[in-house]
């Protein structure tokens, strides 16, 4: 019962170290409150464990496999510099090769240290896009520090979690990107940012 209550915050994890990240309860939580959800959680020591994902109902009709591909966004011509900061390899991987595929020169880094560094040693990134959620050195303290190195760098936070106290003031100047990511609305940030 007192573990049940943390499952959710991010990086809470029973597991030994290296064996689970504490985040996939985390996003899928901030996935079903994002989306008017709820989710329910019950366990039971010996007897396992049930989890619910209730969501509101729509009047929109289904998608077929004849409906029409969302349309893929223009190539970027100028080719813009992004440095992509996220601890999920995976992340980096999809969305870096999607945004080369645009047109954009990405540089990709795990943490938010290593950003810092990066931008100290190459100040010619036009914007930085950080997911929120990482250890260490969060998205925010990641942007913070980055614009204290580089005021003109322009910058964009990603989360999945639908909590909008998370991102403090940041909201205010910073444009956040949910995730799950949709590559049209990114790249007219991204485009719009620099």
């Amino acid at each position: 019962e007192s573990l049940l209550s943390r499952v959710r915050e991010p990086y809470f994890t029973t597991k030994e170290a290296g064996k689970g990240t504490g985040l996939g309860l985390s996003m899928v939580s901030g996935f079903v409150q994002q989306s008017g959800g709820i989710i329910r959680i019950d366990s039971k020591p010996g007897k396992g464990t049930a989890i619910e994902l209730l969501f509101p109902c729509t009047d929109e009709a289904e998608r077929t496999e004849n409906s029409a591909p969302a349309a893929v966004p223009p190539p970027v011509e100028d080719g813009k510099s992004v440095l992509l900061v996220d601890d999920d390899e995976m992340v980096r991987t999809v969305l870096g090769e999607q945004l080369r595929d645009m047109g954009f020169k990405v540089d990709e880094v795990a943490d938010g240290q290593s950003a810092i560094d990066r931008i100290k040693c190459n100040g010619s990134y036009d914007v930085l896009l950080s997911d929120l959620a990482m250890p260490g050195m969060n998205g925010i303290e990641t942007i913070r520090a980055a614009l204290r190195t580089r005021p003109s760098m322009r910058a964009l936070l990603m989360t999945g979690y639908a909590d909008e106290g998370a991102v403090g003031d940041m909201r205010d100047s910073v444009p956040i990107i949910r995730k799950p990511v949709d590559i049209n609305e990114l790249v007219g940030r991204l485009v719009s940012a620099a």
